[in-house]
C-alpha cells in the first residue's frame, strides 16, 4: 500500500527527531566523558585486549568512527571540526570519499550475498548511520547497515560487527534494530586471530564454512606493519572459499588523501593513505574478484561514482577470495 504525501511526511519528520535525538544523546556523553579522566568500563567483555578509554584516550580509540561519521554529516565536537578545518580547501574530497566508501559497503554486502555467502564480518563498522544528517537535513540520503542490505538475499545470515571504540559499539547496541542474527562486538581488529577465536565471534559465526569479511576503510588506520599482520592474520585463518572485501585510500588518484595524516598524527591517531601497490600486497595471492582493483566509486555499475573521475572516490576497492587448498 503506497502512503500518502502526508503520510511520508510524518515518517521523514519522525526519522529527522530520532537524528536529532540521537546526535544530542551523542553531543551529552562526548561533554560527560571530557568533564573528567573516568575511564568508561563497557557493560560487556571486549573479544580482544583494547584501550583503556578515558577522556586523555578518547580521542584516539574513537577517531576512525568519529571522523567517519562526521564526513556522513553526523555530529562534529571541537575534535572533528579542528581536524577537518585543517584540510581546508580539500575537505571536499574527504566528504565525497567517505559517502562513496559507504555506498559501496551496501553493495559489496549485497553483492557478496547474492553470490551465495550466509555470513558476515564487518571489521571496524562504526557508529550508526541510519540517516546521516546535520540539522535535520538528509545529507546524502538513507544507506542501509550491511545486515539490512544481506537480508533481502540471505534472511537468516548472522552479522557481527565490532569496532574497538565502545561508544561506536554501545550506540550499535541501543540503537540498531533489534535483530537476533546480529552481534556487536567490542575488539582490536589488530589482534585479528583472538578476535576470530573469540566467543563473542565464533558463537555467530561457523569459521568452518566460508566467511564474506568487510574491511573498509580499516587498514589505513594502522601502521604498514600492523596492517599487513591484520591482513595476514585474516588470510591465514579464514577458511577456503573466505571473501576478503577492502577499501583503502590513497593519493595515487589524484586527490590529497594523506593531507589528513598529519593533523590525525598531531592527536596520536595514525592514518596512513598508501599507493596501490601496498594495498594489492595486503590482499596476498588471493585471486581478485571482477573489476579488480579499481576507484571505490567504479567498483560497482550501480554506483552513481561509477562515471565520475576516479579521483572522487580517494580510495581503492577489491574482493578477493580464498582459494581452495
Amino acid at each position: 500500500m503506497s502512503l500518502s504525501g502526508s503520510q511520508r511526511a510524518g515518517r521523514l519528520d519522525e526519522a529527522r527527531q530520532q537524528l536529532r535525538d540521537y546526535n544530542d544523546e551523542y553531543r551529552a556523553q562526548a561533554a560527560e566523558l571530557e568533564q573528567g579522566d573516568v575511564p568508561f568500563i563497557p557493560a560487556w567483555t571486549p573479544a580482544t585486549s583494547v584501550p583503556s578509554y578515558s577522556r586523555r584516550t578518547a580521542t584516539r580509540v574513537d577517531a576512525a568512527a568519529r571522523l567517519h561519521h562526521a564526513l556522513l554529516g553526523g555530529t562534529r565536537q571541537s575534535y572533528e571540526l579542528a581536524i577537518l578545518q585543517r584540510l581546508g580547501g580539500s575537505w571536499p574530497c574527504f566528504f565525497e570519499s567517505a559517502r562513496i566508501n559507504r555506498r559501496h559497503t551496501v553493495f559489496a554486502a549485497e553483492y557478496l550475498a547474492q553470490a551465495g555467502f550466509d555470513q558476515f564480518l564487518d571489521l571496524g563498522s562504526g557508529l550508526p548511520y541510519h540517516f546521516a544528517m546535520r540539522d535535520g537535513r538528509r545529507s546524502y540520503g538513507k544507506v542501509e547497515h550491511v545486515h539490512e542490505a544481506v537480508a533481502r538475499l540471505q534472511p537468516d545470515a548472522p552479522v557481527v560487527y565490532v569496532d574497538i571504540s565502545p561508544i561506536a559499539v554501545a550506540f550499535l547496541r541501543s540503537s540498531m534494530d533489534d535483530d537476533d542474527n546480529c552481534a556487536y562486538v567490542h575488539g582490536d581488529v589488530r589482534h585479528i586471530q583472538t578476535l576470530l577465536a573469540s566467543d563473542q565471534v565464533a558463537g555467530h559465526l561457523d569459521l568452518t564454512r566460508p566467511v564474506a569479511v568487510l574491511a573498509h576503510d580499516v587498514l589505513s588506520w594502522m601502521t604498514l606493519i600492523e596492517a599487513r599482520d591484520t591482513a595476514r592474520g585474516l588470510r591465514d585463518s579464514l577458511p577456503p572459499g573466505s571473501a576478503l572485501s577492502i577499501t583503502h585510500p590513497t593519493d595515487d588518484l589524484g586527490q590529497p588523501m594523506s593531507m589528513l595524516t598529519p593533523p590525525c598524527e598531531e592527536a596520536d591517531v595514525v592514518y596512513q593513505p598508501r599507493p596501490r601497490g601496498h594495498i594489492e600486497a595486503l590482499l596476498g595471492d588471493w585471486p581478485l574478484l571482477p573489476p579488480g582493483l579499481v576507484p571505490t566509486g567504479a567498483w560497482s555499475p550501480r554506483h552513481k561514482g561509477t562515471e565520475a573521475p576516479g579521483d572522487r572516490s580517494g580510495a581503492f576497492a577489491a574482493i578477493a577470495v580464498k582459494p581452495a587448498s
